[in-house]
């Protein structure tokens, strides 16, 4: 998909800037398919979006090859400043874009590229659009994981309502996903106990049958299938009470040691590492 060009810039600057908080808010449960039907290709609004992601993207690339190339930190942020293309600068030309293709691919690509660049109560409004808008679209795979986070019932029966009624498997699949996630937040936060349990097994169910049903559906650099095991993974061996994995290394001396070597003692553990 195009834009996943754009997604993976996102990503490697991700490790650049701090973290960009994501508001919580309310999905859209009642999904409308009054334009949903309408979501075909427009030549001249797909050629318009091509144009503007790649003018994005060759600025982004400009500003990532000057800060690697740049050793002194303090000359660093001044690039932030002059040369770093800030993707809310860009939102109102992709809005515009979404607003003269509505109920089009291009429509629909315009504010994906929003809802996956753009944080706050602009990305939570532009996913709820996506959802009340396009429903059927196979560009929802893009924003879907986002409602992962969300702590509101609107946002949950958005998630079951895809998981159901999309017509698309990488969509449904990630829709389960995202379900089972949130349903594990919800049960961390929830008091009632016997509620907490059950949440925390709907939960684990959701991402067995990620694994069953949509094992290679493509997430990232992996698959879904390989993101659930290692979410089992840790809701079934990483929990507070629970006996940690055993592991096997060497110490700064040279010297083997194991985990479990040191069960029953009183130790100090420092994992670090440098990148």
């Amino acid at each position: 998909m195009r834009l996943r060009s754009t997604l993976s810039i996102g990503v490697t600057l991700s490790l650049l800037l701090p973290a960009a908080p994501c508001a919580a808010g309310s999905g859209s449960a009642g999904f409308s398919s009054s334009i949903a039907p309408a979501v075909e290709a427009s030549d001249d609004g797909d050629e318009q979006m091509e144009d503007l992601i790649d003018e994005f993207d060759e600025r982004m690339a400009k500003f990532m090859e000057a800060y690697r190339a740049e050793e002194d930190e303090a000359k660093r942020q001044e690039l932030f400043t002059g040369l770093y293309p800030r993707p809310a600068d860009f939102a109102p030309r992709f809005r515009a874009l979404a607003n003269e293709f509505k109920g089009t691919q291009a429509g629909a690509k315009a504010l994906v590229w929003i809802a996956t660049n753009v944080y706050g109560d602009t990305q939570e409004a532009t996913v709820d659009e996506l959802l009340r808008d396009y429903p059927d679209s196979p560009l929802l795979e893009e924003v879907v994981p986002l409602l992962a986070n969300r702590s509101d019932e609107g946002s949950r029966a958005s998630l079951r309502s895809l998981l159901s009624e999309s017509p698309h498997r990488n969509v449904r699949g990630h829709a389960c996903r995202a379900l089972a996630l949130n349903l594990r937040g919800l049960s961390a936060d929830t008091e009632d106990t016997d509620q907490s349990k059950s949440l925390m097994a709907e939960s684990r169910a959701l991402l067995m049958r990620v694994q069953e049903e949509f094992d290679d559906v493509p997430y990232y650099g992996g698959t879904l299938g390989a993101a659930a095991r290692g979410e089992l993974f840790e809701s079934d061996r990483l929990q507070i009470g629970m006996i940690a994995p055993d592991i096997a290394g060497a110490d700064l001396q040279g010297v083997d040691f194991k985990l479990s070597d040191y069960r029953g003692k009183v130790v100090v553990i420092d994992f670090w590492g440098n990148w």
